[in-house]
Order: C-alpha cells, then structure tokens, then sequence
C-alpha cells in the first residue's frame, strides 16, 4: 500500500510536469489587452532560466463542502542541484499525512517519503533518471505558475492588468480553460485562474505570487508562493534542507 503511494506521489509531479509542456486543446476566443509592461511569458521564461533562487509556499486544496487537504514547502535550485521538501495533511475521509524530500544533482533525482495513514507510519524511496528542467519543475507547485503565466494553456478569456510602484503586482484572471485532462469519461478542466504575481520591474524576478483555481469538479485550490533571491535566504535555506535529508537517510 505505501509502495503504491509513494509511485502516485512521483506520479502527480510528473503528471503536473506533463501538463505544464505538453501542447493545448483549441485556440484563444478572446484576449483582453493588457496593460502591463511586461508580459507573464515574460516572467515565465526568465523564471525557466534562473538557477539560484528559493522557493516557499502555502497550498490549499477544497471541495465544495469541506477543506480536502493543506500542504507546505520550501525549495531552494542551484546550478548543480535541486533540493525540495513538503509536509502535507489530508482531512476529508481517511486522515493521512506525509513528509517528503527530494534531493537533485548529477542528473538523478533521490525521493524520500514518510507516509502516515491513521497509526501506521511507513518510509519509501525512489531513484529515477530526469534533467535539470524537471528537477527545477517538480521542485516547486510549477503547474500553478505555468497556468497563470504562460501561453501553453488555452482560456476563452483572458484578463490581465498592473500596478507599479517600487515592484509591480500583475492581476491575471483566465476563464473558461479549454484543456481537458483525464482519460474518457473522467476528463476534467479549469475553470478558472486568478492570480496575482508580484515581480521586480527591473530584474523581472517573482517576489511573490498568490494563484487561485477551480476545477470543473469543483475541487478549489489556492497557494501562497514567495521567491527569494539575496544569497543569505538561499543559502539558509539551503543549509535547512540538507540537514532535513541526512536526518531522512540516517532513519
């Protein structure tokens, strides 16, 4: 059972990775101007090209009636490897929770889960052969970010307006997601996205961004997401994640 878990927990990142590359369902309907100085694919592509910088975050997941689960991380990306941890607490139905760690570098990707169903308590590991894109993309919620900032996706609408001071805060609303997902007849797609993503006017690095989502199966999703990139928060943060993983091999 745990072994199951643990393949679906590498699964949903890979499965999120697939969604953010893969190509798109249809075109465009409508596209409201922007005015904002920069585009999202923008922010996106410099994203997709950095290689130091931290990540931290705050994720919800609702249904209609009842909060489904909350789940927190911190990541942090160097040129030369990758490290991401998340704990996560399911509340609906079974009551579950899990802690994970995943260390990046030399082109293998070493996961390290602890899963927690009811009273019993079980670890797995996994070792799998990926590059330094995907390790960059599984190492932070990236399928959010690619929603709410690239063209990959296709909406009916699109809303997308600024405000600029000493940073800028660009409002993204997309409506009327035409990509499907699942296979016949549990297909599904977004409804809608809105964001807001925070971003430095003259680097163009995310300070911070905060996305919302609804599926057309009514599951919402939110997640608080802040970028860091001054050497001291990456390299504390750094310094955290390397002692979580020696604890998590040493157990």
């Amino acid at each position: 059972m745990v072994k199951v878990m643990g393949y679906r927990f590498w699964f949903v990142f890979l499965l999120v990775l697939a969604i953010s590359i893969s190509g798109c369902i249809g075109e465009k309907a409508t596209q409201t101007p922007t005015t904002t100085q920069v585009q999202g694919r923008t922010l996106y592509k410099l994203l997709e090209n950095e290689s130091q910088y931290a990540v931290t975050w705050v994720l919800r997941l609702e249904n209609e009636s009842s909060l489904v689960s909350i789940s927190t991380g911190k990541a942090v990306i160097l040129k030369d490897k990758v490290l991401s941890y998340r704990e996560a607490k399911g509340f609906k139905d079974v009551r579950w929770s899990s802690s994970s760690i995943i260390l990046w570098e030399n082109g293998t990707g070493k996961m390290i889960m602890k899963m927690t169903v009811g009273n019993v308590t079980r670890p797995y590991k996994d070792i799998k052969k990926f590059n330094y894109t995907v390790a960059k993309r599984i190492a932070i919620p990236y399928g959010e970010i690619a929603l709410t900032l690239s063209d990959e996706f296709k909406f009916n609408e699109t809303k997308v307006s600024e405000e600029c001071n000493d940073k800028c805060t660009m409002y993204i609303k997309k409506s009327d997601g035409e990509d499907v997902f699942g296979v016949y007849p549990n297909t599904w797609r977004i409804e809608v996205v809105e964001a807001n993503v925070t971003y430095d006017p003259v680097t163009k690095k995310i300070i911070d961004a905060s996305i919302y989502m609804r599926t057309s199966e009514k599951f919402e999703e939110k997640v608080e997401m802040a970028f860091h990139w001054d050497k001291g928060t990456i390299e504390s943060i750094r310094r955290e994640l390397e002692e979580i993983y020696k604890e998590y091999t040493t157990q």
